[in-house]
């Protein structure tokens, strides 16, 4: 029950600099010396609060970061998300982002096709903080997913059943937990 409790400083457990950074390593990418000793004056409650709803300007920072076009090359496609996590107002948005492209793996090496890889990613953040239905639907009809997937192959006379597997098997319910009918 403890591990699962909220965290409450108290004279066993007092908030401290160290945990306001393992905070910044957990939710964020760490942080320059300055966040810590922020969160260290804010409270633990406080610097949570600011992680899921920062206070900074997040839409004029969008509008800047997301200007790059859409036929950039892949490696620009990198340089702009990686730039983005260092420089975001909302790191735990960024890091989550980050999470679910790993959980729904994809690469411009076999989607060849950079504008649909930065939609994909821009899906990914839509959706990162939310619940995980709705980000699952969107993804099942994304076209960098569906490329990913051999969706493109499905054929009446002969399915491609890549799609309908891996979002059953790899991304939502598991091995065994769907049968060959719902495929």
């Amino acid at each position: 029950a403890w591990a699962w409790a909220a965290y409450e400083p108290d004279a066993e457990r007092p908030w401290s600099l160290r945990l306001a950074g393992h905070l910044f390593r957990r939710a964020a990418f760490g942080a320059d010396w300055s966040k810590p000793q922020e969160a260290l004056a804010d409270g633990p409650k406080s610097s949570v609060e600011k992680l899921l709803e920062p206070h900074a300007d997040v839409a004029a920072f969008n509008s800047q970061q997301d200007a790059l076009e859409g036929s950039a090359s892949a490696d620009k496609l990198r340089a702009w998300w990686l730039r983005r996590m260092i420089t975001t107002p909302h790191p735990l948005l960024e890091k989550m982002t980050l999470f679910w492209h790993d959980h729904f793996a994809t690469s411009n090496a076999k989607v060849n096709n950079s504008a649909l890889m930065q939609k994909h990613v821009q899906l990914l953040r839509s959706h990162a903080l939310g619940r995980f239905e709705p980000l699952l639907q969107d993804v099942s009809r994304d076209p960098a997913m569906l490329l990913w997937l051999d969706a493109n192959t499905n054929r009446k006379s002969r399915p491609n059943d890549t799609l309908a597997r891996n979002m059953m098997e790899r991304f939502s319910m598991g091995l065994g937990s769907y049968s060959e009918e719902d495929v």
